[in-house]
């Protein structure tokens, strides 16, 4: 009964010591504690995102942004574009990477904070060089065969849904490497599409098997008939969202943002 009672003593002796000394030399952070970011993107929108490697001229600005301003591991939520607003309004994501234009906070009924301008996004009206084609307004997308890009008439403003609207030949495509096959073969006349995601996507094809049949040889004409559409990250909390600008700051002050855009400078 002694020896019994000794060893019940003993153990709690040795417990309260172990207690102390993890009290008094607590475990390093792990990386994968740190506070973790879920920043909502549209997939797939090459070269700024691009969910199979996790990687993208947007996304590493944002990651490298979060990091470096809040010392937080950022995670990258990809999601198709209909389900980001959806995200947001249900705390799926803790932010979206959009055009500054949108009104989060209207779409989702959820009150939003958005981040100084990330990057930005430049829609063009491309056409072939060599087909001689004149656009100097919207209203001369009424004339030809144009194909823009899934809901483009919800984010090229009012006055491009309404011309397309009155435009029997136009249609929208979510593949956006449809728009290169499409002008290339003649199929359509015009596409609407951001520059760099049009040359992105006429690269890829041209090193396809599947487009021998294209003829990539004919240059292409820019016509300037958009706003340049900038993009902010918005947050649900607004301390982040100024963590988020802070490294911001930081990024470009020390050169990383720079770094990021010439690593996908061959599309620019």
């Amino acid at each position: 009964m002694r020896m019994e009672q000794a060893a019940l003593r003993a153990f709690f002796l040795w417990s309260r010591v172990v207690l102390l000394l993890l009290l008094l030399f607590p475990a390093p952070a792990r990386a994968q504690d740190a506070h973790v970011v879920r920043i909502g993107i549209a997939e797939d929108l090459p070269p700024y995102a691009l969910a199979a490697t996790d990687s993208g001229m947007e996304v590493e600005i944002l990651r490298a942004a979060g990091e470096a301003g809040a010392h937080c591991r950022i995670r990258i939520v990809y999601l198709p574009k209909k389900r980001l607003a959806l995200a947001f309004e249900h705390g799926q994501v803790d932010a979206l990477a959009v055009n500054a234009e949108y009104d989060v906070t209207r779409e989702t009924g959820r009150t939003s904070f958005a981040s100084d301008i990330t990057l930005v996004y430049h829609n063009y009206a491309i056409t072939l060089a060599d087909h001689d084609i004149r656009l100097s307004s919207l209203a001369d997308l009424g004339l030809f065969r144009v194909v823009g890009f899934q809901n483009a008439t919800q984010y090229l403003g009012p006055k491009y849904a309404t011309v397309v609207a009155l435009n029997k030949h136009y249609r929208e495509v979510e593949d956006q490497a449809r728009q290169v096959r499409l002008l290339y073969l003649g199929r359509a006349d015009v596409a609407v599409a951001d520059k760099n995601i049009f040359l992105y996507w006429r690269d890829v094809l041209q090193d396809s098997p599947e487009s021998r049949d294209i003829d990539f040889s004919h240059g292409l004409a820019f016509h300037d008939i958009f706003s340049p559409a900038p993009r902010t990250c918005v947050f649900a909390q607004p301390e982040c969202r100024d963590a988020f600008n802070r490294g911001l700051d930081i990024i470009r002050a020390n050169g990383e943002y720079d770094r990021i855009l010439k690593t996908y400078s061959g599309w620019q």
